[in-house]
C-alpha cells in the first residue's frame, strides 16, 4: 500500500542517515510499522494469539471428556520507570541470588475457575487429567513423551501452521535476530569492548555481551545440581557479589553507552530489512489483518 511504502521509506531514511547523537531515531522500526499499519499493539495481537491457543487447548481437553476453562486474563504492559529499575538493580541485583522483598500490598490472587475445577477432581481423575494435558510418560525414562498432550496440540510445533507468524517465519526471524547482526557493527564492537574492559577493571572479567552471563556461570559453579535451599549459607555472600556485579554493570553501561549504540545499529538494520523485503512485509500485514480479524 501507499501508506506502507511511505512508512518504510521514512523509517529507512531516519535510521540510515542518523548520526549517533540524533535523538529522533526510531529505535524500534518494526514495532512502529506494525502499530501504524495494524492499528493494534504487538501486546494486543499476542493476547489474541493466546486466546486462540487457549481455545484450541480447551477443545482438546473436552474431547477427552474433561473440562478446561481458558485463561481469560488480559495481557497488560507495565510501564517500568527507568530510575526505579536502576535503583532496585543497585540495591537488589537481578533477584538471582538475592531475595527481593515482597511488596506490602501484594495480594494473593483468587483461585481461577480452572484451578477450582482441578481441585474438584478425585485423585485418580486428576492424574488422568494431567496426562491429558501434558501427555504420556515413558515408563522406561520417566520423561514426558512429546506430542501426546493437549498442550502440545495447542502450543507445540505445527499447532498453528496457518498463522501469519508460521507462514512468515523467515522474515520475522531476520527481524528478531537483527540485534545479533548489529553486534558485529564496528561502532557496537567498540562500545562493547569499552563495556567489557570497564567490567574487568571492576573485577568481573569474562563477559561476552552482558554482565548477567556471569550469574549463570556462578550458579552452575555453586549449584551444579540446579537447585539450592533458601537457607543455604552461601547465599549471603552470593547476594553481595550479585549486587556488586549489578552496580558495575550499570556504571559500565553509562561509561560505554553500549545500549544506545547497539539499539541504534539494530534499528538501522531493521529498517533496511523492512525496505528490502517490503513486498513480504506487506503480505505479512495482510495476513495478520485477515487471521486476527483486524479492521
Amino acid at each position: 500500500t501507499a501508506v506502507l511504502t511511505v512508512v518504510v521509506v521514512a523509517l529507512a531514511a531516519c535510521s540510515g542517515g542518523a548520526s549517533p547523537e540524533d535523538e529522533d531515531v526510531d529505535l524500534d522500526p518494526f514495532t512502529t510499522l506494525m502499530n501504524a499499519e495494524l492499528g493494534e499493539s504487538r501486546e494486543t495481537i499476542a493476547q489474541l494469539r493466546h486466546q486462540r491457543n487457549q481455545e484450541r487447548l480447551a477443545q482438546c481437553v473436552r474431547a477427552a471428556g474433561f473440562e478446561y476453562h481458558p485463561d481469560a486474563s488480559d495481557s497488560t504492559v507495565v510501564d517500568v520507570d527507568l530510575d526505579d529499575y536502576e535503583e532496585r538493580l543497585r540495591t537488589q541485583g537481578w533477584g538471582f541470588f538475592t531475595q527481593p522483598e515482597v511488596p506490602e500490598d501484594h495480594e494473593i490472587p483468587e483461585p481461577t475457575e480452572q484451578m477450582r475445577y482441578q481441585e474438584s477432581l478425585s485423585p485418580s481423575a486428576h492424574e488422568e487429567y494431567l496426562r491429558v494435558l501434558f501427555g504420556e510418560t515413558d515408563p522406561a525414562t520417566g520423561e514426558r513423551v512429546e506430542g501426546t498432550g493437549c498442550y502440545d496440540h495447542a502450543y507445540g510445533e505445527g499447532a498453528d501452521d496457518d498463522s501469519p507468524e508460521a507462514r512468515f517465519t523467515e522474515l520475522l526471524e531476520e527481524v528478531r535476530t537483527a540485534w545479533e547482526v548489529a553486534e558485529e557493527e564496528p561502532e557496537v564492537r567498540e562500545a562493547r569492548d569499552v563495556y567489557r574492559e570497564c567490567l574487568s577493571r571492576a573485577g568481573f572479567p569474562g563477559v561476552r555481551i552482558d554482565a548477567a552471563e556471569l550469574l549463570d556461570e556462578r550458579f552452575v559453579e555453586e549449584f551444579p545440581d540446579g537447585s539450592f535451599a533458601s537457607n543455604d549459607p552461601r547465599l549471603a555472600e552470593l547476594a553481595s557479589w550479585e549486587v556488586e556485579l549489578a552496580n558495575a554493570h550499570l556504571d559500565c553501561l553509562a561509561e560505554s553507552d553500549v545500549q544506545t549504540v547497539a539499539a541504534r545499529a539494530t534499528a538501522r538494520l531493521e529498517a533496511q530489512i523492512l525496505e528490502r523485503r517490503a513486498d513480504e512485509v506487506e503480505a505479512y500485514l495482510a495476513a495478520m489483518r485477515e487471521y486476527y480479524e483486524l479492521d
